[in-house]
């Protein structure tokens, strides 16, 4: 079956867009043109091939939004292209309404953009994390990494002990970080798994003095449901897996029922594999996908979109 990778793109210049809209294969006579006219929304859509960008440009059209398309689209002259699809949110719903009935996988194209639009139209919320009000709009934050293992590549062996682990976590806290991510199973390329009771281990002790000599929000970065668990009860505040809730199955029941903020990152394999898999087709479009499988996952799982 034939699926289309589609994204929304962050709202850009009219200067900033003319690149986007010229690698499409647009007429460069217009491309001044339609940078003006793709204001609101906009939507990439990759590897299309001549007959679909023909009727995704006529729908658009019809309903008052614009589609930029390669200039050989009206001869069919090329075998696949990515397009720009432009308008407000009534024109793209309006089109998931009409695309079902089109042959050529149309609906799947639909699904997969009512699908986005849910997910990227969300409002922006600031998040709490512990006691903290975190994520103003516009504002990065910065995450301490506390490794507690004796193997990890750039700081491995040198917080095994409690003290020294929490000392070097103030001291991140002191020099701006906002988030301390305490680890205690290495990721990097080729690692060893560690047992649930070797992880807890290293990281409850950790967490526990930490969190009682300061507030500052604490990550537990695992991708085991127990130690998560475990972490939480001890003072943790949220959950980074790795595996974005791949590995264990009961992660994403854990992070809805301790309703605490649930970072999700990209890995393909496990860290003793991944480096036998680094290939994509198109690597930006292949991540964003994933990501979106991943959060679609977690939101059917009972994890709260605010604490994705």
């Amino acid at each position: 079956m034939t699926t289309y990778q589609i994204r929304r793109l962050s709202p850009l210049r009219a200067e900033d867009l003319a690149g986007d809209i010229a690698d499409c294969g647009v007429d460069q006579k217009v491309v001044p043109y339609l940078a003006e006219k793709c204001h609101s929304l906009l939507f990439r859509v990759w590897d299309v091939p001549p007959h679909v960008a023909n009727i995704l440009k006529q729908q658009m059209l019809s309903l008052g939004g614009e589609a930029c398309v390669h200039r050989d689209t009206i001869t069919c002259q090329y075998e696949k292209a990515h397009l720009l699809l432009a308008g407000t949110e009534r024109h793209f719903k309006d089109l998931c309404q009409r695309l079902p009935a089109q042959y050529f996988h149309l609906k799947e194209l639909a699904r997969e953009l009512e699908q986005q639009l849910e997910i990227t139209n969300h409002p922006f919320e600031p998040r709490k994390i512990g006691i903290r009000q975190l994520l103003p709009h516009g504002s990065p934050l910065i995450m301490g990494i506390l490794n507690v293992t004796p193997d990890s590549f750039s700081d491995g062996g040198n917080y095994l002990f409690v003290d020294k682990a929490v000392e070097y976590a103030l001291k991140m806290a002191a020099e701006g970080a906002d988030i301390i991510d305490v680890g205690g199973e290495s990721t990097r390329p080729g690692a060893k798994s560690v047992s649930e009771d070797e992880e807890l281990k290293r990281v409850i002790p950790v967490i526990d003095a930490l969190r009682k000599q300061s507030d500052i929000p604490i990550s537990i970065d695992t991708y085991k449901s127990k130690v998560a668990g475990r972490a939480i009860e001890a003072g943790a505040d949220m959950i980074n897996d790795i595996s974005a809730l791949r590995f264990d199955s009961s992660m994403a029941k854990k992070a809805a029922e301790k309703k605490v903020p649930l970072c999700l990152m990209h890995s393909l394999e496990n860290p003793a594999t991944m480096q036998n898999k680094i290939h994509y087709s198109h690597l930006i479009q292949d991540i964003y996908r994933y990501f979106m499988e991943r959060i679609e996952y977690a939101l059917q799982q009972g994890v709260a979109f605010n604490s994705l």
